[in-house]
């Protein structure tokens, strides 16, 4: 089992922090003050698929396909993009506080930020940022000459590339966001954008309550990884702890509530911001220990936690869960 706060860093971007953490998939924490810049010069990835999780803040994010045009969408808390292989993109942040969960598959894409990263950046009091912007020229993402290098570490820069402005209610494109009911990408090659609580949902009802909300499933990513949010009821006296042991790795992150972990009789309570990574076939045990506790989930293959859940579970209209104890679906 391997815990990691958020600003627990091994290396720091001049925009924020990120923590490596994974074994097939990188999972790391992007924090970054609001900016008139873009976070990163327009690119795309050969190897790579590129999540964005919007954990607080505000982030605009665009991504265009040859075939599928160009998406744009402002992610707030909650929100979640998926950028495929071969797929031009950046961001910006566009609030003053923003954190984003990056979750990137295949996993060793951590080399590039330890290149492009500040191995000078300290903090003894845990900041996730330096307070201030950045001193003009020194953002490593937004460095035409860096990042045009960096064809090694799967970065192919698209300078031609000019982001469209041109949102209405957090939108540019096609599709809804949050005004109607998302659904999925249809397959693994097209760009994936769904709004908090208005993407499908699904209710399982062992051993108490959860809400599954998937955000990318094997469909979308080529069966490579899964992610995606679980609302859980809390433990009541008559219920046991949820048992699992994972076929695949496994990642929880909390986004509200307290969720209970144990893995191998080691014992950790974890709110938010707080990580907890199981290998593949190791034995563990979880329950909320406090009413309506949500968690992202991140597993690394098609036929995860998530999938196992979701053969026992029926379509839900709602965000939470019942109000009373005993409904089945």
């Amino acid at each position: 089992m391997t815990l990691s706060p958020p600003y627990d860093s091994r290396e720091a971007l001049l925009e924020g922090s990120i923590t490596y953490l994974a074994a097939q998939l990188d999972i790391g924490f992007l924090n970054a003050p609001e900016s008139d810049q873009l976070g990163v010069l327009p690119h795309l990835h050969k190897t790579h698929y590129e999540n964005f999780y919007c954990s607080k803040g505000r982030v605009q994010v665009w991504a265009q396909k040859n075939e599928t045009g160009e998406q744009a969408r402002v992610l707030t808390q909650g929100d979640y993009g998926g950028v495929p292989q071969n797929t031009i993109h950046t961001f910006q942040m566009t609030d003053p506080d923003t954190q984003l969960t990056g979750v990137i598959s295949p996993g060793g894409f951590e080399k590039l930020f330890f290149t492009i990263g500040d191995p000078s950046f300290k903090t003894s009091t845990g900041t996730p940022f330096v307070p201030g912007p950045a001193p003009p020229g020194m953002d490593p993402g937004a460095n035409p000459g860096l990042i045009g290098a960096l064809q090694q570490l799967d970065v192919y820069a698209q300078f031609q590339y000019n982001p469209r402005r041109d949102f209405v209610n957090g939108s540019a494109g096609s599709g809804v966001w949050h005004n109607g009911k998302n659904t999925l990408a249809l397959n693994e090659k097209t760009p994936n954008f769904i709004a908090k609580n208005y993407g499908p949902k699904y209710l399982n009802t062992e051993n108490g309550y959860k809400v599954i909300a998937p955000l990318a499933t094997g469909k979308q990513t080529g069966n490579n990884f899964t992610m995606g949010t679980i609302t859980m009821s809390p433990k009541l006296a008559n219920l046991t702890e949820n048992q699992i042991t994972p076929s695949q790795h496994l990642a929880f992150q909390i986004e509200e509530g307290q969720l209970v972990v144990n893995v191998k009789g080691q014992v950790a309570t974890l709110i938010f911001g707080d990580v907890v990574f199981v290998p593949s076939g190791t034995p563990f045990s979880y329950f909320a220990s406090v009413p309506f506790t949500k968690f992202l989930y991140v597993s690394a293959g098609g036929n995860g936690l998530d999938a196992q859940l979701l053969q026992k579970s029926a379509p839900w209209n709602y965000t939470t869960y019942p109000t009373y104890a005993g409904y089945k679906v």
